[in-house]
């Protein structure tokens, strides 16, 4: 199953409230070229770009895709841009800004490079809505 409760398909832009838009990245292709685009593209819709870099086997990857709607409201105004690791190979992941941590929410710039804002799933302990909602609501709304 995707994020929803209907499959999802790769490169699809998912929006659970008018305020929240997900887009998951192909895995194939130029990542570098494609983040730039949707950097642009979150730009042109008055949002802020984060990267999400996941992975299928990983705890903190899964609960965020799990209680996603349940946390819109931190996601109001942010423009997602998720990345699943496990498509790509390493030193595309790397260019991109990720260090090997899942899962990593990046700040980009716009030019859909990374910055030095990022916050990774040690930051809120065990993978409960509790623990994960304030965190991340506080990085990505500041």
């Amino acid at each position: 199953m995707g994020l929803f409760s209907r499959k999802k398909k790769s490169g699809e832009i998912r929006s659970a409230s008018k305020s929240m838009n997900w887009r998951v990245i192909p895995d194939s292709g130029n990542l570098s070229e494609m983040i730039a685009s949707e950097s642009v593209r979150a730009m042109e819709n008055d949002k802020s770009p984060v990267l999400l870099f996941t992975s299928s086997f990983d705890d903190g990857s899964n609960a965020i895709r799990k209680f996603r709607d349940k946390m819109s409201d931190s996601y109001a105004g942010i423009y997602i841009v998720e990345i699943s690791a496990t498509g790509w190979d390493n030193n595309s992941l790397i260019e991109a800004g990720f260090k090997g941590v899942f899962p990593v929410f990046i700040k980009i710039d716009n030019e859909g490079k990374s910055t030095d804002q990022q916050l990774d799933g040690s930051a809120w302990g065990d993978d409960t809505l509790e623990n994960m909602q304030p965190v991340i609501t506080q990085f990505l709304q500041n």
